[in-house]
Parts: structure tokens; C-alpha cells; sequence
């Protein structure tokens, strides 16, 4: 069955792990883990002790967060509570490893600047709104502190309360519906310019910081039949068309979705998330923007049905349950790289994530931005915080004519924007056991 709250802090104590999020370290081991930055400028500078004490009184909420990896006697991974503290350490040019020694084997840390703060995690853990929900807390409890103000807590989770049902729900064998989805997508030639995410994780990833008013996207987004991350989804496969050569096939484009909704636990704060494939054709791309808009709405609603999600993690749970049947960690690892769910058919050429609204509006006037860093090649993540939206353009070096033709067609659709930042993106990489733990295979 699947993991309510109660089932899994009672299984994280007693070192059991759901066989899906143990299929998630298998096929995430060492340095191809997806590792992702939440990265927070506030508006004053930061007081390093009240924010320590802010992260692990939060963290008492998020019992699932506080977690350390083992190998048990058959040399299977598995999470245990962690009682060490969250580390909350000063920033420094090289992200610390997550599940290391210096964050107390922890797979969340936060780290701190002048104005910034910084929350790193292993996607095994939960999605990023799982954790905007946890930085949340964590600034509710901060800004309580520093400020004296009576905050709005509406959106956020206090850290006195209990995780409610569902909150950890995965779904497990036999769980899930079998109808047949009424729409697949149809597969053409793509044009690739990003390597495998996970086998051959893209180092080191270089970011634009974009802040966006959102009234220019939306009105751009509402003009062309769509909303904010179609909008940039349309945008960027203009730009690739842009510059591509016609020999190259269509422009691909995975839309990041949610599907907890679909799978009828919107509560959930797991990592349960499609990427939904959408085709730009040569033919596509020469029509004008409201209709390739059009399009790009259909085929996101065709995709989001509940059957195609249900299908799709049926499959990631038949490859959950072949990979527990082999003897060995070393079989288990080799199993879960080839079998991996975020290696589609077919490559993208880029990726469009939109995290979402940050779920605390009373905390919004201390906040100055938020960005995503994350893993891989072209990937463009989305947050919004009051009346700004700031896209965040995970790049590598070498596609910056690429981010020039998207800010082409930016300007083309007469959609403001200013460019905060451009530089290294910070991602941590991952230890999984520390020596003392660790099993030769």
C-alpha cells in the first residue's frame, strides 16, 4: 500500500523505506543524484543564530526531511531518522556535499549569505514545492524572531503541527488504475542539445536570473492561449527554432507536471512529477504565437489526464519491483541507471518547470527574489513571489546564443524583464553512506 505520515515516520524509524523512493536512491546513486538549490534573497542582511535555530525548529515538522542513508545487512539502501541537527553554515564558492559528514549526513542543509539564503536537497526527499513548504516555516520562524511582527501564517505549516494525512503518500504496486490513457504523445525526430540528466549529469551548470513583472507574462501568457510556463515554453522553442538548423528535427520541449493531482493525493509533497513531451515542428514554429500557444495548452491538457500518469508510474513501479528482486546493490544501481525515469524515448532540448507561487504571502515583503538552481542542460524553472515572476535559466556555456535568441523573442513580445545574474550555478553533489557505513560492491 502506499505511506501516510504515521506509516512513514513509523517505517523511517524503523529503517524501512517505500519501495519507490528506494528505487529513487538506486537509480540517483552518487554523483548522478538530482540535486537541486533553493536559493532566497531577503531584503536585510541575515543573523546567522536566529536562522539556525529557525531551520531546526521547523525541521520538527518535516520528520521525513530529517532522514540519513544506511545499508542494511543485504547491502539495500535505506533512510533512518537523522537526530543531528540541519546544518546552517555560511556560504562558500563549492557546495557542500549532501549526505556528507559536514551537513551531519543529512540530505537538506542550508546555507547562508549577506541577504541569501540557500536550501540544497536530494529530490529523493520531495519535490521543490515540498520544500518551499519547509523553507517557509523556516522564514516564519526566522522573521518571528528578527522582527517582532505579527506574520500572516496563512500557507504555511507551523512547526508545532503534525504532518497531515497523505502528506507523504507514494503509490505502490497495485494502487494505481489500469485504464488506457485516451492520448499519447506522437514521437518525431528531435533536436538534442542536453545530455542524459541523470547518467551523464551536466557540470558545471551556469544560470541567468531573470525577474519578470507578472503582469507583462501573464498578459503575454493570456493574449497567446496560455499561462506563464507555456508562455516561456513557446518562447524558448521560437528561440531554438531560431537557430537551428532544418535538418535537425523538431523542437522538444518536457513540461515539468505535477502529477499528485492526477494521481488524487494533491497533498502529497513527494517528488511526483511527468515530464509531458511537446513536439515544435518546422510547421508549428511558422505559425504565428497564439496559435503555436494553442497548441502548446492542448497538448499539456491531453497529457495531464490521470490514465497517462497512472500509466506512466506503473511502469516506474514494475521497474521498482524487478530491480528489488536482484542480489546485489551493484545489479540494483546497474538496473535503475538503464531503467531510469527521467530518461524518456527521447531527449529534450530543453525543459520548463514552473515550481510555483511561494505558498507563505505573508512572508512576501521580506523577500527580494527566489531562484531554482538545478541539474542537467537547458532546463528554465519558474517561482513566483508577490507581483514578480524570476525564471531561472539553467544553462550550459556553450547555448548562450540560445538565451540571446530567447531574450530576442522576449523583447519581440514585448515582455519587460531584467537580468539580475549570470554565473555558476551552486548544486551539491551527493555522498551516499560515509565510510563507516559503506559496503564494498
Amino acid at each position: 500500500m502506499g505511506t501516510n505520515d504515521a506509516a512513514y515516520e513509523s517505517e523511517t524509524k524503523s529503517g524501512m523505506t517505500p519501495l519507490l523512493q528506494r528505487y529513487f536512491l538506486y537509480e540517483n546513486n552518487k554523483k548522478g543524484a538530482a540535486t537541486v538549490t533553493l536559493k532566497i534573497d531577503l531584503k536585510d542582511d541575515v543573523d546567522a543564530a536566529v536562522l539556525k535555530t529557525a531551520a531546526n525548529t521547523a525541521i520538527k515538522r518535516y520528520p521525513y526531511y530529517s532522514v540519513k542513508m544506511v545499508l542494511d545487512d543485504e547491502n539495500r539502501y535505506l533512510l533512518k531518522e537523522n537526530g543531528a541537527e540541519i546544518a546552517v553554515l555560511p556560504v562558500r564558492a563549492k557546495a557542500r556535499v549532501l549526505g556528507s559528514d559536514e551537513v551531519n549526513r543529512h540530505f537538506v542543509y542550508i546555507e547562508y549569505g549577506e541577504r541569501t539564503v540557500y536550501f540544497s536537497w536530494f529530490h529523493a526527499l520531495c519535490g521543490a514545492n515540498g520544500m518551499m513548504e519547509y523553507a517557509a516555516t523556516v522564514l516564519y520562524e526566522y522573521f518571528r524572531a528578527v522582527s517582532g511582527e505579527d506574520i500572516d501564517t496563512a500557507g504555511i505549516k507551523m512547526a508545532d503541527s503534525s504532518p497531515v494525512p497523505g502528506e507523504r503518500w507514494l503509490p505502490a504496486p497495485g494502487e494505481l488504475g489500469t485504464d488506457e490513457p485516451l492520448y499519447r504523445p506522437k514521437h518525431t525526430k528531435s533536436l538534442c542539445r542536453i545530455l542524459p540528466l541523470i547518467l551523464d549529469t551536466v557540470r558545471p551548470v551556469y544560470a541567468y536570473e531573470i525577474e519578470i513583472p507578472q503582469k507583462g507574462l501573464m498578459d503575454y501568457a493570456k493574449n497567446n492561449d496560455g499561462s506563464p510556463a507555456a508562455a516561456i515554453a513557446v518562447l524558448l522553442a521560437k528561440a531554438y527554432g531560431n537557430t537551428k538548423k532544418e535538418k535537425d528535427g523538431a523542437v522538444l520541449c518536457y513540461m515539468a507536471h505535477n502529477v499528485r493531482g492526477e494521481l488524487g493525493h494533491v497533498e502529497s509533497t513527494c517528488d511526483l512529477v511527468n515530464s509531458l513531451p511537446i513536439y515544435y515542428t518546422d510547421e508549428i514554429l511558422q505559425k504565428p504565437s497564439d496559435l503555436i500557444g494553442t497548441y502548446t495548452r492542448t497538448q499539456i491538457t491531453l497529457l495531464s489526464q490521470s490514465e497517462y500518469a497512472a500509466e506512466s508510474y506503473r511502469r516506474y513501479l514494475c521497474n521498482a519491483e524487478q530491480c528489488e528482486k536482484l542480489p546485489t546493490l551493484k545489479e540494483r544501481v546497474e538496473y535503475a541507471k538503464k531503467h531510469n525515469h527521467n530518461v524518456q524515448p527521447q531527449l529534450p532540448t530543453y525543459i520548463v518547470s514552473y515550481v510555483g507561487r511561494f505558498p507563505a504571502k505573508g512572508l512576501e515583503k521580506y523577500i527580494e527574489s527566489i531562484h531554482t538552481y538545478t541539474f542537467g542542460g537547458m532546463v528554465a524553472e519558474l517561482n513566483a513571489v508577490g507581483d514578480k515572476i524570476f525564471l531561472t535559466y539553467n544553462i550550459r556555456r556553450s547555448e548562450k546564443r540560445i538565451f540571446d535568441s530567447f531574450c530576442r523573442e522576449m523583447d519581440t513580445a514585448g515582455i519587460k524583464y531584467t537580468i539580475t545574474r549570470y554565473g555558476l550555478c551552486r548544486i551539491p553533489d551527493i555522498e551516499y553512506c560515509s565510510a563507516k557505513d559503506k559496503k564494498p560492491y
